[in-house]
């Protein structure tokens, strides 16, 4: 039954990645919430920025902390080669955090349109970035007509957190944005060392995602580093009449996210659903996923079908996706592929193997719409609603000296006063690790734990604490993985009635 025109759409963001929302009776909104409304016909959009930090739902064994905050509307982020993390605004603004803290000065601001689901929404580092310094971003230029475009940029050799002043380089121009949403906007290089670059329909037709003769609803690949021929010879529809080289794979609605697992080069497509599916898709050379004949498994051979779908219930947008390929989880997640629902806000996983089991990881995301793995192994999660960059990290293995998530087993032979570590992996030991000497068997180890403020408590390289009940004395042994670096005396003790009992 159609509302009346009275009645409004709430959306927790700036309106993207797209996707279809019950309407709601108008409500009196949070104050702290800055709120935009877009007259779309008949309909009353209220879009809602910033508000409190999210307060995820983490499984046990994790922990959520917060990366970084006082973004304006952030929509994408990767990480560069040295650790920094570059955040795309919607506004046009690519953002830069470093050592924890936000830069006051950005990288570069490009004239974006900002309509709708317009705006700067893509970022990719060129492979060879630390010699050529050269970054890529996607955006909705403002200039009519409104199009969106690839651009690359170089970082300036004298300060490399900004862009060198009117170094734009459009690699690729007039990519269809022709009613505001369906603009896509991820791009990541493939292992092939070719840019991919996932584009919606454009939002006013979804016809364009079935023809070849237009750039709309597609999985581009392009080669960058051959401007101005960036179409690879060797793309599935080069030569075809009619057709525009780029196209990789067709048949998609709106990927507005995609991942690329390292290693393997696999590459899985989220695809925002219309009514009834969101897809994960394995993109292939030439591959149709359908839309808009088919949403979901088609059972059509003309179609590919997504590896994982979920149904939208009353309301759903896929974003963000990340192959696990680090160490800082326990051994079961490497090679998980995690994704996101915008409007749900959970964050699931895919099995490896097949990727076709599913597991719940976590929920109450509010507002995801972006995920990577950084470098320390945890895994981020951008948040367009608060502003802010999350990441989740599993909790220290206690007595864990090899960062490899399993408990070592500490030996003392007071006799002799040998000590050595067995190193383990599950149940299984797989070596042992030689200490020094400590020939006075009134000396016990009584506790581990970080001491010397290398973050290396328990995950990585326990430090050792050590008590003489003889005597009273006390020292620590500082230790870097199961290696012994040095021994550091701590204050007398004399009375032998307290013992050490912590940290364990």
């Amino acid at each position: 039954m159609e509302k009346p025109a009275a009645f409004c759409t709430v959306v927790a963001s700036s309106g993207f990645p797209s996707h279809r929302q019950q309407q709601q009776p108008a409500t009196t909104m949070d104050i702290n919430h800055r709120i935009a409304s877009i007259q779309l016909g008949s309909v009353c959009v209220l879009i809602l920025f910033g508000g409190s930090p999210a307060l995820a739902q983490i499984p046990a064994g994790f922990q959520q902390s917060l990366a970084g905050s006082g973004f304006d509307a952030p929509t994408a982020m990767e990480f560069a080669p040295d650790g920094r993390l570059f955040v795309c605004e919607k506004g046009g603004a690519l953002r830069v955090a470093a050592n924890g803290s936000l830069l006051q000065e950005p990288f570069l601001t490009v004239d974006a349109a900002t309509e709708s689901e317009r705006g700067l929404l893509g970022i990719a580092f060129d492979p060879a970035f630390a010699a050529n310094r050269y970054l890529y971003v996607y955006y909705t230029r403002a200039a009519e007509p409104i199009k969106n475009r690839i651009s690359r940029f170089t970082a300036s050799a004298a300060n490399p957190n900004v862009a060198e002043p009117g170094s734009e380089l459009v690699i690729l121009d007039n990519i269809a944005s022709d009613a505001g949403n369906h603009n896509g906007g991820a791009i990541h290089f493939g292992t092939d060392g070719k840019l991919y670059a996932g584009v919606g329909d454009g939002g006013a037709s979804s016809s364009n995602s079935q023809s070849l003769g237009t750039l709309s609803g597609k999985l581009l690949r392009v080669d960058p580093g051959a401007y101005p021929n960036i179409v690879p010879p060797d793309n599935p529809f080069v030569g075809t009449s009619g057709a525009r080289g780029e196209i990789w794979a067709l048949g998609l609605r709106n990927p507005f996210t995609f991942a690329v697992q390292p290693g393997t080069g696999t590459l899985f497509i989220n695809d925002v659903g219309s009514n009834a599916w969101e897809e994960v898709n394995r993109a292939a050379k030439g591959g149709n996923y359908g839309w808009p004949a088919v949403e979901g498994d088609a059972d059509d051979p003309d179609y590919i079908d997504p590896v994982y779908s979920y149904p939208r219930g009353s309301s759903a947008s896929i974003a963000g996706g990340a192959f696990y390929q680090a160490t800082q989880f326990p051994g079961a997640y490497t090679g998980n592929y995690f994704f996101a629902d915008y409007i749900q806000g959970f964050l699931h996983r895919l099995l490896p193997s097949e990727y076709t089991q599913v597991r719940e990881f976590a929920g109450g995301l509010d507002g995801v719409v972006d995920l990577k793995v950084g470098p320390d192994g945890q895994l981020y999660w951008l948040s367009i609603n608060s502003g802010a960059v999350y990441k989740i990290g599993a909790l220290p293995i206690r007595g864990d000296f090899n960062a490899d998530r399993t408990s070592e087993i500490l030996w003392r032979l007071p006799e002799t006063g040998a000590n050595l570590l067995w190193l383990m992996s599950g149940t299984t030991q797989t070596g042992v690790a030689y200490l020094p000497t400590v020939a006075d068997p009134n000396w016990q180890i009584g506790g581990t734990g970080d001491f010397d403020g290398d973050g290396k408590n328990n995950d990585a390289a326990p430090d050792l604490v050590w008590r003489n009940a003889a005597t009273g004395e006390n020292a620590l042994w500082l230790m870097n993985g199961t290696v012994f670096l040095s021994r550091q005396p701590l204050p007398l003790v004399a009375d032998a009635r307290w013992q050490v009992r912590g940290p364990r």
